[in-house]
């Protein structure tokens, strides 16, 4: 196995990235769907062939463990994955619970004040600051939407972003280029807090 790879001559590209990968140095960088790069670090020489590849797009991946652990809490509790909220909440807010975006979008998981009020959030100015009562009604938003695309989390993701109303109009993700950008990171987060490590990546370092 360890001489089959080394012969290798090949990067194998993650669908949710874009534009080309460019050899440096004996490494390969790659820009990511954050707007960053990938940042790859040798295991070793040609002779396993492989990188560990981070992402690293604008801002920190760490969370908080106060934050990482109500996360986990509220994500049991509606039945989904800690993983993809976090990866939302990544996107969104950049895990700082009283952002607020230019469309009046509020806290972690960056929720409009209407669409909070339907989620059953009494005082969305306020309230929508708290990580808790956000992280709830994010939580259950992205439920309904898992619940209404059972196979599709690239589907779910696009309503969270621009609407069930443009899924349905477009019969699929919509052609927006900052929706199709949110799919694209929240996908590459989720991959990232889902597997706890490093995608390991074939590549080529002078091999023949």
């Amino acid at each position: 196995m360890r001489d089959g790879v080394s012969r290798l001559c090949w990067l194998l590209v993650l669908p949710w990235l874009h534009g080309p990968a460019w050899p440096r140095d004996g490494l390969v960088l790659a820009p990511s769907a954050g707007g960053g790069a990938l940042r790859l670090e040798s295991l070793a020489g040609c002779g396993t062939g492989l990188v560990l590849a981070g992402a690293a797009p604008r801002g920190s991946t760490r969370v908080d463990g106060e934050l990482a652990r109500l996360i986990h809490e509220v994500a049991a509790d509606h039945g989904l994955e800690a993983s993809l909220v976090t990866a939302i909440v990544r996107v969104e807010s950049a895990f700082d619970p009283r952002a607020v975006s230019h469309k009046g979008a509020l806290g972690l998981m960056q929720i409009m004040p209407a669409t909070a009020l339907g989620l059953g959030v009494a005082d969305p100015a306020r309230d929508l600051l708290d990580p808790h009562t956000n992280l709830r009604a994010g939580a259950r938003h992205l439920r309904a939407l898992r619940n209404r695309y059972p196979d599709r989390l690239d589907l779910a993701i696009a309503a969270y972003n621009a609407g069930e109303g443009a899924v349905s109009r477009w019969a699929g993700i919509p052609p927006y280029a900052e929706t199709r950008q949110y799919v694209a990171s929240v996908l590459s987060w989720y991959d990232t807090y889902r597997d706890g490590v490093p995608v390991v990546l074939p590549v080529v370092r002078g091999c023949s």
